[in-house]
């Protein structure tokens, strides 16, 4: 075994003093220098300009280039190894201004203990957790409950998290205000495959104070809705927001890199031709746009304004869960719900009906009677949505066991325009919804059974995709 000598130990010790001195006296100098121009400019406060033009960056500047040097990538991971285990996965090395401390920000497996409750995890879900570390060779461990990285993401998320494959378009270390503070931002998708909706959550941790601030964003086929938590700065709110649109706009698939202000690029070229199916796609979602824009998000009953495309009958994105015929026109119920009308003498396609994007799967079927379409929907108040074959207006159809059906067709709690019924059936000439056999009324006149002596049933269940 070796032993440093005294004098090398004496040297180390009086380096590590000049070292410190030197920090002081240029900090001191570049506060003292930003203050010293303050009073020269005729009398005007131009406190917080040098503050962050000149004071801000000279002290960045030395301690980041000469006296505080950050550890390296691999000492870091090693340190989150250490100190968090063997579900650290990626970690992040870096200082903040005027702090002698080691921060490194670390990515791990989330433990299969947490989030059993929304408590637990405000923040919302993700497939990593974000672990702090701070201190000098020996760290103290924050758990910040910040999650980031898409939770359909499978089995390989290791592999592809300790090789970076996620930085930096889910996570990274920023300074978004150029402060000198460093916060960690992470972008989580808390949302399932078989989710109708989309819901994000951009959060912005921030080192110095320890407290996060978040953008959630929810998206569904009839409404966007975003909510800030933690802040009020306008300022901030608009840097959040431009993360969000990062995050939905750009692939990242590609090599990506991002600013310490936080701006996300990627390298990927767009592609010189548009596959036929994205053309497709792109009428698909014109249609979408048009029957919301002219009808309302919230539409259930009135007169449907329809705007009509040619030729989408057959095309790769037309995935129809069942179909039925209905003279010269076909009905197309799609998987997760939009129902299409086709006037197949013209060839022309319209949206008829957009069900609220927060169900979870299509309309349990579609019945065509002689005088309307019956959807298996019902509004707050329980009438049942029915579509009149000759106007096209969507009517309110009332029935008297709506008190039996109420309980059985609320959503999951959620505040939808509408109720999405489980199951729908046509037997002998009554609907029956959820188990209930229905007397329907329309306008106060009831619906004769012969409404549906004949009537056409479109089964998701029974047709092939």
């Amino acid at each position: 075994m070796t032993h440093e000598p005294r004098s090398t130990k004496l040297l180390g010790k009086l380096a590590a003093f000049l070292k410190g001195i030197a920090v002081t006296i240029v900090g001191t100098a570049a506060t003292a220098l930003s203050a010293a121009i303050i009073i020269s400019v005729s009398g005007h406060n131009y406190e917080d300009v040098f503050k962050y033009y000149l004071e801000i960056p000279a002290k960045v500047w030395l301690q980041e280039s000469f006296f505080a040097p950050d550890i390296s990538e691999e000492e870091a991971f090693i340190a989150a190894r250490v100190n968090v285990g063997s579900r650290a996965l990626y970690a992040i090395p870096f200082h903040n201004i005027d702090d002698p401390n080691q921060f490194v920000a670390v990515w791990a497996d989330k433990r299969d203990d947490e989030c059993a409750t929304q408590q637990s995890c405000p923040f919302g879900l993700g497939t990593l957790e974000l672990v702090l570390l701070t201190g000098k060779g020996r760290y103290e461990k924050v758990h910040t409950n910040n999650r980031a990285v898409d939770l359909t993401i499978g089995g390989s998320i290791r592999d592809r998290a300790s090789a970076g494959t996620f930085t930096p378009s889910y996570f990274a270390v920023t300074d978004w205000n150029g402060d000198g503070s460093k916060e960690v931002l992470s972008i989580a998708d808390q949302n399932f495959m078989t989710a109708g909706y989309t819901e994000t959550f951009i959060s912005l941790f921030d080192t110095a104070t320890r407290q996060t601030v978040q953008l959630k964003a929810m998206e569904t086929v009839t409404d966007r809705s975003t909510q800030a938590v933690g802040t009020s700065d306008p300022l901030l709110i608009g840097w959040l927001h431009d993360r969000l649109a990062e995050y939905r706009d750009l692939s990242f698939d590609s090599e990506c890199a991002r600013t310490l202000q936080g701006r996300l690029t990627c390298s990927n070229a767009p592609s010189p031709t548009v596959p036929a199916d994205e053309e497709d796609y792109g009428d698909f979602q014109y249609l979408f746009q048009q029957w919301i824009i002219e009808n309302g998000s919230d539409f259930v009953f009135g007169k449907l304004k329809l705007s009509f495309k040619k030729s989408l009958l057959g095309k790769a994105t037309f995935s129809a869960v069942c179909k039925v015929n209905d003279g010269p026109r076909r009905l197309d119920l799609e998987f997760k719900g939009e129902l299409y009308l086709t006037e197949t003498t013209s060839d022309e396609t319209a949206l008829l009906y957009l069900q609220d994007g927060l169900h979870h799967r299509e309309m349990p079927g579609l019945v065509v009677g002689k005088k309307y379409y019956w959807l298996p929907l019902f509004s707050n108040d329980g009438e049942m949505v029915a579509i009149d074959k000759t106007t096209l207006e969507s009517v309110p159809a009332s029935t008297k066991e709506w008190p039996k059906l109420r309980e059985s067709v609320l959503d999951d709690g959620r505040k939808t325009k509408e109720y999405q019924a489980s199951t729908l059936e046509l037997s002998g000439r009554r609907l029956i919804v959820n188990g209930v056999p229905l007397t329907l009324s329309i306008s106060g006149e009831p619906v004769p059974q012969s409404e549906f002596a004949s009537a056409a049933f479109c089964d998701p269940n029974s047709q092939s995709k």
